[in-house]
């Protein structure tokens, strides 16, 4: 028989041993709990993590490389230091950057800005009245309810568009520092200003290509405009479009082209006509090339056609605006506002209207109508595309090409697509949307 001294320490070993078991247990649910949790955490946490990647985030900065003056440097600064009342967002459309609201009348000649509070009226109402000669025949005052009013003699309802232009101290970025070759931009921290992800924006200016080429290999820019660069491992090529063309406009008034038959097969580059005719284009690239490529096509069709070249200067202030060519080969630039009217629209047949196609087409002028109320650039564009397929169905003109720019971008680089750009500077019209990936 066991002494009660023995029962005592069975009794505490059967304790000990059931306390082991239960906490043995309780563990093992803990730990099953935990790893649900774990599980559960690390799921969602990866699904956070996929999808932020690519979103933007603030922080980081912008080199740029670049082959030029001083005055290429000051370009981007404008863009990058200024801005507009409005800019453009990702889809075309119009967003409000100083205002905080704006109206206008039906007749589209009195338009009417309320500042955002932290911007200074004076500042902007300054601003306008020296730049009348980008705002057309207009006068700019400051109201009694403190809007500023912009009234033109003429309807315009380009206004809007015009004013996303880089014109006032607000851009997201301010001059930090400037050397020799190298210039640092970081964040505008006026009140007010545009706020843009990168933190800072650095030019280094380079005396020759190989130099920048040289940079680009060995990572010491993030970007660079593309003069005949080769885009190293980790970059690409990125370019946009800009508001400019290149085409032939046929002298609808001048023979041989009264004949709209002629024409129209010039265009389709289908058996044409023996009638002979001189196309005019300026002696200096890339008009030359793109005249001698098209002569040899239209030869080749049986076309007889001559290639007259003449100084740009001289197809400019006089072949042009005295409509004394047959078939010319120009440029179109519808400047910042995306405006075709000048050039096709009936009301600018005569000097100094630049209508020198002479089309006088009712249906040409209801399209050219309506894309002018268009305040979405990308529906102003593809209004734009319309027209030129209506313009070649009339056998008015033949579109060759629609200029563009190229740059190269480290691939961590999101660069985002500028609108209304007529320049390879304006790429940083859309800076502020730019962030490191």
């Amino acid at each position: 028989m066991r002494s009660s001294m023995d029962n005592f320490f069975a009794r505490q070993k059967r304790y000990a041993a059931r306390v082991t078991q239960i906490i043995s247990h309780y563990e093992k649910v803990i730990l099953a709990l935990l790893a649900v949790v774990i599980v559960i955490s690390g799921t969602f946490w990866y699904r956070q993590f996929a999808q932020n990647q690519g979103t933007a985030t603030a922080g980081g900065s912008y080199v740029e490389g670049l082959v030029g003056t001083e005055r290429d440097v000051q370009q981007i600064a404008t863009r990058l230091t200024k801005t507009g009342l409005f800019t453009i967002n990702n889809d075309g459309e119009l967003e409000n950057v100083l205002v905080q609201d704006w109206r206008v009348n039906p007749e589209k000649t009195e338009y009417f800005f309320k500042l955002l509070k932290e911007v200074s009226k004076n500042e902007i109402l300054t601003e306008l009245q020296n730049s009348l000669e980008l705002l057309g025949p207009a006068s700019v005052e400051l109201t009694d309810g403190d809007e500023i009013a912009i009234k033109t003699t003429k309807a315009n309802p380009n206004i809007p568009l015009l004013l996303t232009q880089p014109l006032f101290d607000y851009g997201p970025y301010k001059l930090n520092k400037a050397t020799g070759k190298t210039t640092i931009f970081s964040r505008n921290p006026r009140e007010g200003a545009v706020r843009p992800y990168l933190n800072k924006v650095i030019v280094h200016t380079y005396a020759d290509k190989a130099l920048l080429q040289q940079a680009l290999d060995k990572g010491k820019v993030d970007g660079a405009e593309n003069e005949n660069l080769t885009v190293p491992e980790g970059y690409h090529l990125q370019s946009f479009e800009l508001s400019k063309y290149y085409a032939v406009i046929f002298n609808i008034n001048k023979s041989p082209f009264r004949d709209g038959a002629m024409r129209r097969a010039l265009i389709d580059e289908s058996t044409v006509a023996n009638s002979p005719f001189t196309l005019t284009a300026a002696d200096q690239e890339p008009y030359k090339g793109l005249a001698e490529e098209l002569v040899k096509r239209w030869q080749a069709l049986g076309a007889q056609v001559t290639l007259e070249l003449k100084p740009l200067d001289e197809i400019q202030d006089k072949a042009g605006p005295s409509r004394q060519f047959q078939a010319l080969l120009t440029g179109i630039d519808y400047g910042a506002e995306m405006d075709p009217t000048y050039l096709w629209h009936s009301s600018q047949i005569r000097p100094p209207g630049n209508n020198f196609s002479g089309i006088n087409n009712d249906g040409i002028d209801v399209q050219i109508d309506t894309l002018r109320q268009l305040t979405n650039v990308a529906e102003r564009t593809a209004a734009i595309k319309s027209l030129h397929e209506a313009l070649q169905r009339e056998g008015v003109a033949k579109f060759l090409k629609q200029e563009s720019v190229s740059f190269i971008a480290e691939d961590t680089i999101a660069v985002q697509k500028p609108w209304l750009a007529q320049n390879a500077s304006d790429r940083y019209r859309s800076i502020a949307d730019w962030y490191v990936k």
